[in-house]
């Protein structure tokens, strides 16, 4: 009789554990199984950060690139550009600055430009991070199909996912009268299709995902209501980086991800987001960066009442 109860509390055991380890699970949905297994953005962030403090050094960098693609395809020994190191020395960045400077959010915090000396550093490093990146997408043999598929094509990154839900002070939401504006910037261009590039399952929930496909349904309503074709994408993350790299216009809602892309890409960039609420610089130099539009979250009680929040993006 004392065995038979014993059996019974071990099973009894092994359903809760498996029942916790369903629902932990479930909370968290699980990435596209095609994405390789690096946050893109603020690896390739650090990557060119710690190259031009070796640079500023006078040496040349090294790094044990992960054997991913298309990351894998970025040189490991990156030989001193001279050029560039003059121009950063001529531009007065030094080590010291650099690292107080780029530290203060952290290195992968580096994209976040709110000030005109960051603003700076990224235009002078623009031409041969370009060049490095151009390089790896023409030896993971992803350029052909990122070029004709964004032809004529304006990219709009829309990040939802764990932002906004997380409340951190560097993603926010940005109202519709944002992307109206950088529309009528490059309303000369003709183009009439949009790529709503979203994916919702990055360190996501399911709440989070409900949540975020609403707001993306309503901001391509709205975009269609402009005159646009709409067309939302959601491909694995090098795919989805490829297409903001090579898209001839990339509007942006700030994150590292569509910033070491669209900004470094072969199009024109315009973001928003390089804030932090309303208490932060801004760049004043930086032509393609605009301000105003973004939701502080000390102005949005929940962001799950998405009714609310769609109203604040209509206002």
């Amino acid at each position: 009789m004392k065995l038979k109860y014993k059996y019974i509390w071990v099973i009894l055991f092994v359903f809760i554990l498996v029942s916790i380890l369903f629902l932990s699970y479930s909370h968290t949905i699980p990435e596209n199984f095609e994405n390789i297994k690096v946050d893109i953005g603020n690896f390739l962030c650090a990557y060119f950060y710690n190259t031009s403090l070796a640079f500023i050094d006078g040496k040349d960098y090294y790094e044990d690139v992960p054997e991913q693609d298309f990351i894998k395809y970025l040189p490991k020994n990156v030989p001193l550009d001279k050029e560039l190191r003059q121009m950063l020395l001529d531009n007065q960045f030094t080590k010291e600055e650099l690292e107080k400077e780029m530290n203060y959010n952290t290195i992968l915090g580096a994209w976040l430009v709110n000030n005109n000396r960051r603003g700076l550093y990224w235009k002078l490093m623009k031409p041969f991070i370009h060049e490095k990146l151009e390089n790896a997408f023409v030896q993971s043999g992803m350029k052909n199909d990122a070029v004709n598929e964004t032809i004529n094509t304006i990219c709009i990154h829309f990040r939802c996912s764990d932002v906004p839900f997380m409340r951190s002070n560097q993603y926010h939401l940005q109202k519709y009268s944002y992307f109206k504006e950088c529309l009528d910037q490059v309303s000369y261009l003709k183009y009439k299709k949009i790529k709503l590039v979203s994916c919702d399952f990055h360190n996501s929930s399911e709440e989070n995902r409900t949540a975020c496909k609403k707001y993306l349904s309503s901001l391509s309503d709205y975009l269609t209501s402009l005159g646009y074709m709409v067309e939302i994408q959601c491909k694995s993350n090098v795919e989805d980086f490829a297409s903001l790299f090579y898209a001839p216009v990339v509007i942006s809602t700030g994150g590292s991800f569509s910033f070491m892309s669209g900004f470094f890409g072969h199009g024109i960039f315009i973001s928003e987001g390089h804030s932090i609420d309303k208490h932060e610089t801004k760049c004043t130099e930086c032509e393609w960066l605009k301000s105003g539009y973004s939701l502080n979250h000390e102005d949005v009680k929940d962001y799950y009442d998405t009714d609310n929040v769609i109203s604040i993006f209509k206002s």
